[in-house]
């Protein structure tokens, strides 16, 4: 092979290179824009839900002692879990290859831990009604 025919060999691989790196940043777009808007919906969560849980911790009786114990704790964890989650996606989608374990992580820490929290926090606390106080 001649120097030229190996010069073009490497510029035609090259080129092939930066196109799968630019299909591959396309198709990541839209996880990226959804990972963007979710920092600032769980920005924005975390301060509400912090408040009221804090309200609830602190001016509310609990019938179950259990309940006011485990109130606290949870909401430290999702917080916690809220941000290595985000951390570990948004880390997935700028890395520009072998970013598959953070969106696995991603996935992975959005179904286990996150959901069965959000469905403690949303569903299966003590009703607690201004008139019971």
């Amino acid at each position: 092979m001649t120097t030229s025919t190996t010069a073009a060999i490497k510029a035609t691989t090259n080129n092939n290179n930066d196109i799968l790196l630019l299909q591959t940043k396309k198709n990541k777009l839209p996880l990226a824009i959804l990972i963007h808007f979710n920092y600032y919906y769980s920005l924005l969560f975390a301060i509400v839900i912090g408040r009221v849980v804090l309200t609830k911790y602190i001016e509310y009786y609990y019938c179950n002692a259990f309940q006011h114990t485990l109130l606290l704790p949870v909401y430290s964890v999702w917080l916690l879990v809220e941000m290595i989650r985000l951390f570990v996606g948004m880390k997935g989608v700028l890395l520009h290859n072998d970013c598959l374990s953070e969106l696995a992580t991603f996935t992975l820490l959005s179904i286990f831990p996150q959901i069965w929290i959000a469905i403690y926090i949303t569903f299966l606390q003590e009703i607690i009604l201004y008139t019971t106080i």
